[in-house]
């Protein structure tokens, strides 16, 4: 099985999400055939760092009057989402685990009204009081609260 674990804040910041992320990629590396999608640092054969907007670079600086987390984020995920599915479509990968929520919103559209297929299924790790929406938009949900 030919896993992708996609963290768009790995490289750029350094918290919860992102440091599940990296320990579960550093956990599994030498017994699973795992590749770590990342938004910054140094990339590797196996951790792959994407170009994208990132939440505090230049959308930030065009943007200063509307920049809101959500705002920023979103179209850093989005961004990120960009360069990241014809990777994961020609790199045949049987799972793509992920902890950012609009993920699930973004593949779902994809499959579902673009009606792209793609060989993959979806992984969600939800860490957040979501229960709708993206939690019912993914393959495989992994809850880590009520």
């Amino acid at each position: 099985m030919k896993i992708a674990l996609v963290s768009t804040g790995l490289g750029h910041v350094w918290r919860g999400y992102e440091r599940f992320s990296y320990d579960l990629f550093h956990l599994l590396k030498r017994d699973v055939d795992i590749y770590l999608f990342k938004g910054g640092g140094i990339g590797s054969e196996r951790e792959i760092t994407l170009p994208h907007f990132n939440r505090d670079g230049i959308l930030s600086l065009v943007r200063p009057h509307r920049k809101s987390y959500r705002d920023s984020y979103y179209f850093e995920t989005l961004s990120f989402f960009a360069f990241l599915l014809p990777r994961l479509i020609s790199g045949r990968y049987d799972l793509v685990h992920f902890t950012d929520c609009p993920f699930a919103n973004f593949f779902y559209h994809v499959r579902a009204k673009l009606k792209m297929r793609y060989r993959f299924k979806t992984l969600f790790t939800n860490g957040n009081p979501i229960t709708g929406g993206a939690c019912t938009r993914v393959d495989f949900l992994h809850q880590l609260t009520p």
